[in-house]
């Protein structure tokens, strides 16, 4: 799974819009650090290319820190329970993803419509 992160739909938790992405897989184009890359040019955090991996904390602690937002305000969705644990333990709202039913329904729950 690429994606870390919001991909820009709905909004993001406690209002306003989603600010970035993070994605754990490589890019197709080389990112030295987190800057604009995206069409609409919010952050896009590639962590290989940061030297970060998750489940490390600091891996979502870059994120926390590059977005300027706390970790509650955050919502990460994976796969790996390893992964979503390692979120929530840092305070992040974590979706285990099982489907696009399920998470639709999780991420409903938390106030995001799309």
């Amino acid at each position: 799974m690429g994606r870390s992160s919001s991909d820009g739909a709905g909004d993001a938790p406690g209002g306003g819009r989603p600010r970035g992405r993070a994605a754990a897989a490589p890019a197709p184009r080389a990112v030295s650090d987190a800057r604009p890359v995206a069409d609409d040019g919010r952050p896009t955090l590639i962590l290989d290319v940061m030297g970060l991996r998750k489940p490390s904390p600091d891996s979502y602690r870059a994120v926390t820190s590059t977005l300027g937002l706390p970790p509650s305000r955050l919502i990460f969705v994976d796969d790996r329970a390893q992964n979503v644990d390692a979120a929530a333990a840092l305070g992040w709202g974590a979706v285990h993803f099982k489907g696009a039913a399920h998470l639709e329904e999780e991420l409903r729950a938390r106030g995001l419509e799309f």
